[in-house]
């Protein structure tokens, strides 16, 4: 089925280059080629992943942008392929229309904002900084003086990847739970100097299934969720500092084994304390009716020792539990366009985990070639 659908998307594709192809100008073909090298200190077990992301875009005429990348990954034996981005923008007077497959950035907090609901997760790189699987959407966003109204249609839900090795039996049931229902999302924001403001509503798929137990044959499947999400966003300059906090409430459709109505919020303090330091302090979290809240301390910060070399480090600690994440990494740009990274993933709890994330303390070592 995925073969069948990337045939399609590729003749898409082909059309719209031969249709285009008198209006073509400044054609830019690029990407990129990862390397890295993982060592999972509680499995004793070395992976290798190599990643490769060619892009094409272009302009069409003077109005039109077309954009695309596609995703071509081998993890040890296993082969994969995914679309990252394939959409056509065009720039009316006040108004851009996008349509195609691609990414929505929503929220004010920098990582994961509970506000931003539209791109569910590829929760095999649970840490990773850009995680989203994009979606195929049409988009509207219209400016007007310090507001913008941005509007997003997408026919079809499209589900989250799940971790490997974790419920693979169930992970094939998703196939017989075939998501298509429609998503709605409108966002108003609004732009001051010192101050930026947005309030969203979604109406769509849960961002990730739950488990679910069959009522004829009592056979455990991971299934979806229709919820909607109303949610507000903030930015604040105070002095050298910037506050950012995002809120949102959820309300699912009723059953048995869906959720109850939760709020959703997050939160930080950002601040350059030196020139090469900066550092972010911030708490994340839910409240769902009746249970207890799931809360979070998050810490980054990064040190730069001059224009090609940096520290970074990421802190995830849970309040409840005690668990945590620590994630250090070096980062060196060796030259134009070619980047190394070294860094660990630790979790010294002792449960070994935090939140979804368990049992995978590892050091990475990462050589991203840019064209």
């Amino acid at each position: 089925m995925k073969l069948k659908n990337s045939c399609y998307i590729l003749l898409v594709l082909a059309l719209i280059l031969i249709l285009a192809g008198p209006e073509l100008r400044a054609v830019n073909i690029g990407g990129q080629v990862e390397f890295n090298l993982e060592y999972n200190i509680n499995e004793s077990k070395i992976i290798e992943t190599i990643k490769f992301q060619p892009s094409l875009r272009s302009w069409i005429g003077a109005d039109i942008y077309f954009e695309s990348e596609i995703n071509l990954l081998a993890r040890g034996q296993e082969l994969d392929y995914d679309i990252e981005k394939l959409q056509i923008t065009y720039y009316g007077l006040n108004t851009d229309y996008i349509i195609g497959f691609q990414e929505v950035n929503w929220g004010a907090v920098d990582g994961r904002s509970p506000v931003d609901n539209i791109n569910p997760r590829d929760l095999r790189w649970p840490v990773s900084e850009n995680n989203k699987i994009p979606v195929p959407a049409f988009r509207m966003k219209n400016y007007q003086q310090t507001y913008e109204l941005d509007f997003i249609w997408q026919p079809v839900s499209v589900p989250a990847r799940l971790p490997d090795g974790q419920m693979n039996s169930l992970t094939q049931k998703l196939l017989e739970n075939k998501i298509t229902n429609s998503t709605l999302a409108l966002r108003l924001s609004h732009s001051n100097p010192g101050y930026d403001l947005g309030a969203s509503i979604y109406r769509g798929s849960s961002g990730t299934p739950v488990l679910v137990v069959s009522e004829t044959d009592r056979e455990a499947v991971l299934k979806y969720y229709l919820e909607t999400v109303l949610g507000g966003e903030a930015v604040i300059e105070a002095g050298a500092s910037i506050i950012r906090a995002d809120i949102a409430a959820a309300f699912p459709e009723s059953g048995d084994y869906y959720p109850d109505n939760t709020i959703r919020f997050a939160a930080s303090l950002e601040r350059n304390l030196t020139p090469e330091l900066f550092v972010l302090a911030g708490v994340q979290g839910e409240k769902e009716l009746g249970a207890p809240a799931e809360k979070y301390l998050i810490l980054n910060s990064s040190y730069q020792l001059d224009f090609s070399r940096n520290f970074d480090f990421t802190g995830i600690f849970d309040i409840d539990t005690g668990d945590s994440l620590f994630r250090p990494s070096f980062n060196y740009n060796v030259a134009d366009g070619i980047n190394l990274e070294a860094g660990a993933l630790i979790f010294p709890g002792e449960q070994n985990s935090i939140g979804s994330m368990n049992s995978n303390n590892q050091i990475y070592l990462t050589t991203t070639i840019s064209f």
